[in-house]
């Protein structure tokens, strides 16, 4: 190859790289500096991912606790609930054997004579002193 060959290539390549630095600039730059601001953009984002991916670990772990604190709320009305429950059953059954001890006597709760019905008394006092008016 004769020497004007490589001239007019090296012409030829500097062009080129006139014209792509046109296009973008840096582009042409063979210098280290122009690819340790590449690497630098590329570990720069790479911290962007890892402080984002820090975020969302963090805000997983907050719904987490919130849930579990809501779920544990609604364990603790559950359980008051079961246990409001247990206690009207047991009032259910209590007056249910209190009625079935007063058959024989033909009485309401209203009855007054208590002699006719002696186990109405007791179940009388509990309801009418539970209402929120006065009975007559």
């Amino acid at each position: 190859m004769t020497s004007a060959g490589v001239e007019s290539r090296r012409d030829f390549v500097r062009s080129v790289r006139q014209k792509i630095a046109a296009y973008r600039p840096g582009a042409n730059n063979h210098s280290g500096a122009g690819q340790a601001d590449k690497r630098a953009q590329l570990l720069g984002s790479s911290k962007d991912r890892v402080a984002q991916q820090a975020a969302q670990a963090a805000l997983r772990e907050e719904n987490d606790d919130f849930i579990g604190g809501e779920q544990l709320k609604r364990a603790l009305i559950e359980r008051e609930q079961d246990e409001v429950l247990d206690d009207l059953g047991e009032s259910v059954t209590r007056l249910g054997q209190m009625g079935a001890s007063a058959r024989p006597c033909a009485c309401s709760l209203r009855c007054t004579n208590v002699s006719k019905a002696p186990a109405l008394a007791p179940l009388r006092r509990e309801l009418l002193g539970s209402l929120p008016f006065r009975a007559g």
